[in-house]
């Protein structure tokens, strides 16, 4: 039995040193990949604006078509005093449910310059537009207007808009 027990532990010996001969030191790990830098986020979407002509390009209704020889129907036309939120095309959309008759109002309401430009308070003449179209030279007054309106609306880069204006002169 003495025997059994000096192999056993002559056996346990062995795999012991064997298993520590067999040691190997560690292999280096090798370097973590450097760390992928995010892009910067995009810069804030910034808010949509309309265009807004230079001062310059600010158009001058009175420079371009004589009031005077407007030969617009004022008999029957409303007064109207413009509200937060207006613009030219609403108030025409309410009152002759086509807002694309604004030129209409410009031409009668001596308080506008410029189409882009009406101000809360101003007052404004609302002529009666069926009148307006049936009669020989209101509308050729008004056609001429559509004209100039076309033209502004060309130069703002309002192709669209300017289209329709040229189409109330046809």
């Amino acid at each position: 039995m003495k025997k059994i027990i000096f192999i056993s532990m002559l056996i346990l010996a062995i795999l012991l040193i064997g298993v520590g001969a067999c040691k190997t030191e560690p292999k280096p790990q090798p370097a973590p990949p450097p760390a992928v830098q995010e892009p910067p986020p995009p810069p804030p979407a910034e808010e949509y604006h309309p265009p807004t002509p230079p001062p310059e390009e600010v158009w001058d209704l009175d420079k371009y078509f004589n009031r005077n020889q407007k030969n617009i129907i004022l008999d029957g036309a409303q007064s109207y005093t413009v509200q937060r939120g207006d613009t030219l095309v609403s108030i025409a959309r309410r009152f002759y449910g086509d807002g694309s008759y604004y030129p209409l109002i410009v031409i009668a309401s001596d308080e506008v310059t410029d189409p882009d430009r009406i101000e809360v308070g101003m007052n404004l003449t609302i002529p009666v537009l069926k009148e307006n179209l049936d009669d020989a030279q209101a509308k050729s007054s008004l056609n001429s207007f559509f004209a100039d309106i076309a033209r502004l609306e060309d130069s703002r880069g309002r192709y669209g808009t300017a289209e329709l204006m040229r189409q109330h002169t046809e």
